[in-house]
């Protein structure tokens, strides 16, 4: 019966009757609800992640099946410096509903590969550009950066040069890393502001 009626209703409709009923089954598992653009946003811990994910990948009210995407928000001024954003959808409704998650630094998060396997590189990604740690991932390895990177890149406090430089030097015959040098004057930036006009003044 209730199946049936939320295939019937409109999009914006599922989506605010469907906030409301989740709510009220797992009050115990989300910290909150809005809805914003016709989308369904919630707000969850550490801990109720991955029954949160599957209780919306499984009741049949909901069936988000696919996660497209985590995204990554840097703050580094705030104690739970990240937000992670799932992006979960659902083919049966044509709908999505974002999961916000905030996390410290170095603080890990449960993977979600057990319930969605394209979560095996987008948790990789995450580690890769960000450094958020996901516990229990079968294969937690760098995937865009060289294996002997170090740092972040898209880390806020990441300094847009970088810390180290790669190249090939053809009197050893073999690719290096070495420190970077910035001999310009231009170019001596203040990392918490590096474009800002005193960053250009000596």
């Amino acid at each position: 019966m209730q199946r049936e009626y939320f295939q019937q209703v409109k999009i914006t409709n599922f989506n605010a009757a469907s906030a409301k009923y989740m709510f009220n089954i797992c009050q115990n598992l989300v910290k909150y609800f809005d809805i914003a653009n016709n989308y369904i946003w919630i707000g969850t811990t550490k801990n109720n992640l991955i029954p949160l994910a599957s209780f919306l990948k499984n009741h049949e009210i909901f069936l988000f099946k696919t996660l497209t995407d985590i995204v990554v928000y840097d703050v580094p001024g705030k104690k739970n410096r990240f937000s992670l954003v799932y992006n979960l959808f659902s083919d049966n409704y044509n709908s999505r509903i974002f999961i916000n998650l905030q996390v410290s630094e170095g603080s890990p998060v449960n993977t979600l590969f057990d319930l969605f396997k394209c979560a095996d590189w987008l948790e990789r990604e995450s580690f890769d550009m960000f450094g958020v740690y996901f516990v229990n991932h079968p294969n937690f390895r760098r995937i865009l950066t060289d294996y002997g990177f170090r740092g972040h890149p898209l880390r806020k406090d990441f300094p847009v040069s970088g810390f180290y430089e790669l190249f090939f030097d053809s009197w050893v015959s073999e690719t290096v890393y070495q420190k970077i040098e910035l001999v310009q004057e231009y170019r001596n930036f203040d990392f918490p502001s590096p474009w800002s006009k005193k960053s250009f003044i000596n």
